[in-house]
């Protein structure tokens, strides 16, 4: 009697977690890991190169929600590699390839076109997804992190607050608060990376690292939005203390394939390897930025190093949440 009361209890149970398991499926629900993945396709010279990412959700929580976040909305499909840092790493997430309207229709020149003409910083600002991210934002599509006031600090929450701003908490060592005691990733070959332009402003603002913490901190190491680094090289100037470094590439022959062909690409084609690269000067950048307070005016100018055949982001997708 006791066998089958035990037996039944037993099979009602499993029953449920069947149950509830089908119901979070169909809602579309998730188990977080520690580690997600993502799996990133480049396409250089019309061949498309896959990289494998493991991230580090277990040290860098903040920072690979917001990452996944974008990726699983496919903000960075189709986007470009728009700065070429001293060849050791590649900035991108900020700005589409050849963007196009609600119709269909090329939105002014192509990136092609671009340099041959030496407009790159013009098809910058036609292609710049900085208005999207804000719209994104200001529809609750991303959980906030950061907040102009102690006031109405939110965990965990998405960006519903009066308070709450559009960019991510900086999860690196030079961020008060931030110190990861073990296992930290350094910036080494293959890794990502947060990436921001750094402000010239000593205002504060309020993080949420965990549940039971609230602290004070500068804007400037917690003003990163959607952009990324990939690091090419083993060693960069952007260090792990300063960018949240939150994920590196499972298997480095993937990236050794996609340099290698670039490389092979600017011997068959120029004559002086400084041909492949181009300037765009005076890019305007945080033009939507309600809080930066540099020099008095939102966003500011800067120079960005793009090469000649685009490097193209073709899509990010979240293998592993």
């Amino acid at each position: 009697m006791v066998k089958r009361i035990v037996k039944t209890f037993i099979l009602g149970l499993l029953a449920l977690l069947f149950i509830l398991a089908a119901s979070m499926f169909a809602a579309g629900c998730t188990i977080e890991t520690k580690h997600p993945e993502v799996k990133i396709t480049v396409t250089f010279n019309d061949e498309d190169y896959v990289m494998k990412f493991k991230l580090y959700r277990n040290m860098y929580p903040q920072t690979v929600r917001h990452f996944i976040e974008l990726a699983s909305s496919g903000f960075y499909d189709n986007t470009i590699i728009h700065d070429y840092v001293d060849s050791d790493s590649w900035i991108g997430g900020g700005y589409s390839y050849n963007a196009v309207d609600e119709d269909g229709n090329a939105i002014g020149e192509s990136y092609e076109e671009a340099v041959t003409n030496d407009r790159l910083a013009d098809y910058l600002t036609n292609n710049d997804k900085e208005a999207e991210y804000t719209e994104m934002y200001e529809n609750g599509s991303f959980t906030a992190s950061v907040y102009s006031n102690s006031d109405n600090v939110k965990y965990n929450s998405k960006s519903d607050s009066e308070d709450a701003l559009r960019t991510v908490m900086g999860e690196f060592s030079n961020n008060i608060g931030q110190e990861i005691e073990n296992g930290a990733l350094s910036a080494s070959y293959g890794t990502l990376k947060m990436f921001y332009y750094s402000f010239d402003t000593m205002q504060h603002v309020f993080v949420t690292p965990n549940k039971k913490q609230t602290i004070e901190a500068l804007y400037k190491n917690n003003s990163a939005t959607s952009l990324f680094m990939i690091q090419t090289s083993s060693t960069s100037t952007y260090s792990a203390s300063n960018y949240a470094t939150f994920g590196k590439i499972k298997d480095s022959d993937d990236l050794d394939d996609l340099l290698d062909a670039i490389d092979d690409y600017i011997d068959d084609t120029y004559t002086d390897s400084d041909d492949f690269y181009m300037d765009a000067e005076n890019v305007e950048v945080n033009l939507y930025d309600d809080f930066d307070n540099y020099e008095g005016d939102n966003g500011f100018l800067t120079s960005f190093t793009l090469t000649c055949k685009p490097i193209i982001i073709k899509q990010v997708k979240v293998t592993k949440y």
